[in-house]
């Protein structure tokens, strides 16, 4: 039996919620009753879900509701780790339940005195726990086991059956740009928590140039790119590059050849007639060096130069002069340059050991120049810029290249040293990429760790919210198909959680998995299952799942209602008015509005026609009247 997450209660968060209750099973029917502090199973005979989604995952649950209601933060509080869990929520109190197999079962939270028996097992004045419990079914009674998680526990290999992976809203995408650090230890004692906020570049890379045309038959992203780049802003821009050098203090290459790192572009073209100079070097090459040259003045400028004092620079400068340079070839620039790291390793150690632990090691940067000797040369734009492709299929040497970059981005300075991005592309594929690159990641993490793990449990917070329709349509088939066509060990089984606000993933998922948060007038939050799900009305899951007054939008709303009362108040007949009338309703895209209103048109145009008709009767029987009378006056005379 896999670890599942069944249920969930909070009693307070200090937002929100109060005393609220969520279920994510259909296996258990499960209640808890605050004022005995009990809480009991009921084991449901039959679940029709039972692989629906493949053999793979055992439930897909969603959580809608309105902007507010709440959605995000029951993934937060599910999701993040301890230290930023206890800060968001502060002085919090709730449980989690996961279902392991029988009448076993975890139970983790803040504030045991919320279940009297799990208090009674733990020390007086633990906050945050979790726990191995057995549930006499008959009974109905819970027996404590012990802890989950501490050094001598006999439970404590089983926090590592489930872990949490979360996607959150606000997770950044600064991959577009450059990578961020977004990692941070977990101490919680139960089940551990990751985010999925930073994929890695190299995974990024082989999804877009092979997976992605997997799930999407038309490549959209063909003019998407992968572009490596060296720092330019080493220097302050404003400083002429004779100034740049001197601040150095050192002279590269003894003197003998120029930086190339001050040459950011290609060799630019001659007029006419005049003969370009050819330069010694491939645009590959002095990429290479510059790379090498930029290194060199990052670690020196933003290390040695501020924790060094004068006499230990001029020493270290002594050392450089002291570095061979034969001919000004590329070859012996590569050599200089790497023996140049090396000298610089030997001042950079002991500075950085004592600041932070951390060594300088040069062979990450010689496995990188091997790396990039390996790639193609169409692939170099300048001595400063390398840009790939992504629609011609995966290159294996740039995906290596980007392995190497993503071990090694954290140590070393390599942050200053070198950044990737990628480009070319709207929002909405941007969204769509980084979302199942974070899950091609975590069935990769499932694999890594298949020995321990039974079950990834994956919370998703709106990610399709930039999504074109059709995508948002698709998301769970192809979430489905993800992990259904992924080499996963049997031992493994996903159960996801997705925050939405899309009524097509709701007509995917049946409405026993779909939770609804309705927030009061008094801001109360009302948790309620769903009245309609899977195969669903398009209109019936809008207007109950997602409480909306109107299934169009409130403009078209309101015009609605002012054209019925536009037509309502018509009293006499006008032509120039009914046609204005008639040809805005005629925009109208819904068949059934733009009938009811052409009907209700209608006859209003036909009580004025027959009230105007009446009158314009009337006036002609008073006209003929009065000649009437004018013809018999003279005879009269």
């Amino acid at each position: 039996m896999y670890p599942t997450l069944v249920y969930l209660y909070i009693h307070e968060i200090g937002r929100c919620f109060w005393q609220e209750e969520f279920t994510f099973t259909n296996d258990f029917h499960i209640k808890y009753d605050y004022l005995h502090r009990k809480l009991s199973f009921k084991k449901n005979s039959n679940n029709p879900y039972t692989g629906l989604w493949g053999n793979h995952i055992s439930n897909i649950n969603l959580i809608v509701g309105k902007n507010g209601s709440g959605k995000s933060t029951v993934l937060n509080l599910l999701g993040t780790k301890q230290y930023q869990r206890n800060h968001f929520f502060n002085n919090a109190q709730w449980f989690a339940v996961y279902h392991l197999e029988g009448e076993s079962f975890i139970i983790e939270g803040r504030n045991p005195s919320l279940l009297r028996d799990v208090a009674g097992g733990l020390p007086e004045g633990i906050l945050d726990y979790s726990v191995k419990i057995s549930y006499d079914y008959d009974l109905q009674q819970i027996a404590f086991e012990g802890e989950i998680g501490s050094n001598d526990s006999p439970q404590k290999k089983e926090k590592e059956r489930l872990i949490y992976l979360y996607q959150s809203k606000s997770s950044e995408r600064s991959w577009f740009r450059q990578i961020k650090d977004l990692s941070a230890s977990d101490t919680f004692r139960g089940y551990q928590r990751q985010y999925l906020d930073k994929p890695f570049v190299a995974e990024i890379y082989r999804f877009m140039s092979v997976q992605y045309k997997n799930l999407e038959k038309v490549f959209t992203i063909d003019k998407a790119v992968c572009i490596i780049q060296r720092p330019d802003n080493i220097f302050p821009d404003f400083m002429m590059e004779e100034e740049k050098l001197e601040m150095l203090g050192f002279q590269f290459y003894q003197g003998k050849g120029k930086v190339l790192f001050f040459e950011r572009n290609k060799m630019p073209v001659l007029p006419r007639r005049k003969k370009r100079q050819e330069s010694p070097w491939s645009i590959k090459e002095r990429f290479i060096i510059s790379y090498l040259e930029a290194i060199i003045m990052n670690l020196w400028l933003n290390s040695l130069l501020v924790e060094l004092n004068e006499e230990q620079k001029q020493e270290y400068i002594e050392q450089i002069n002291g570095i061979s340079y034969g001919t000004d070839n590329y070859s012996d620039r590569i050599a200089y340059l790497t023996e140049f790291l090396d000298v610089l390793g030997g001042w950079v150690n002991p500075i950085l050991k004592e600041n932070n632990g951390v060594q300088f090691d040069p062979l990450p940067y010689n496995a990188l120049i091997i790396a990039f000797k390996a790639l193609r040369d169409i692939y170099f734009e300048s001595n400063a810029q390398v840009v790939v492709p992504v629609s011609m299929g995966i290159d294996e040497n740039v995906h290596q290249l980007l392995i190497q970059y993503d071990r090694f981005i954290d140590k070393y300075g390599f942050r200053r040293s070198l950044q990737v991005s990628f480009g070319h592309m709207s929002s909405g594929e941007l969204e769509f990429i980084h979302s199942f690159v974070c899950l091609y990641w975590a069935i990769n993490a499932a694999n890594n760790h298949q020995q321990q793990v039974d079950t990834i449990l994956l919370l998703l917070d709106e990610p399709d919210a930039s999504f074109h329709p059709e995508w948002s349509r698709r998301y769970i088939h192809n979430l489905t198909e993800c992990i259904r066509l992924s080499d996963l060990s049997e031992n493994i089984k996903f159960q996801i959680i997705i925050a939405t606000h899309s009524p097509f993933m709701v007509s995917d998922v049946p409405k026993e998995h779909i939770t609804c948060i309705n927030v009061m007038d008094n801001l109360k939050r009302i948790v309620k299952k769903a009245d309609f799900g899977l195969m669903g009305n398009f209109y019936d899951i809008v207007k109950n799942d997602f409480f909306l007054d109107s299934p169009v939008g409130e403009f078209a709303k309101s015009l609605f209602q002012i054209t019925v009362k536009r037509i309502n108040d018509w009293e006499e007949y006008n032509e120039k008015e009914i046609k204005q009338v008639k040809d805005l309703i005629s925009a109208i895209d819904e068949p059934v509005i733009r009938s009811r209103l052409q009907e209700r048109i209608e006859s209003r145009v036909a009580d004025l026609t027959s009230h105007w008709e009446l009158e314009e009767q009337i006036v002609q029987m008073e006209k003929a009247l009065i000649e009437l009378k004018n013809r018999r006056r003279p005879n009269r005379d």
